[in-house]
C-alpha cells in the first residue's frame, strides 16, 4: 500500500478516505469489479469482509481477473502454504 506502516494513525485515516471515495463509485457503477478488489484490499484485517468483496469483484459484469489471485492469497493460512 502507498501509506506507510509507520504510522498507523495516518494509514487509518487515508484507508477511511480511500474506502469513502471507492464506495461511492461503486455506488455509482457497481458493475465494476476493480472497485470492489479495491475495497477487499482496504477491508484488512477483516477477512470475511475481504471475502465477500473479493467474490463481488469476481461475480461483476466487468470481472476484474486479478481478484482470483488475491483471494487465494487470503485462503493460504487457512491451507497452510505461503506463498
Amino acid at each position: 500500500m502507498a501509506i506507510e506502516d509507520e504510522d498507523i494513525r495516518d494509514r487509518e485515516t487515508w484507508a477511511g478516505v480511500a474506502r469513502l471515495w471507492y464506495s461511492k463509485a461503486a455506488d455509482r457503477s457497481p458493475e465494476v469489479g476493480r472497485l470492489y478488489h479495491h475495497l477487499a484490499i482496504l477491508a484488512r484485517p477483516n477477512g470475511l469482509q475481504q471475502l465477500y468483496l473479493y467474490s463481488r469483484s469476481l461475480t461483476s459484469v466487468q470481472v476484474f481477473h486479478s481478484a482470483r489471485e488475491s483471494i487465494l492469497t487470503l485462503f493460504n493460512p487457512l491451507m497452510g502454504r505461503s506463498e
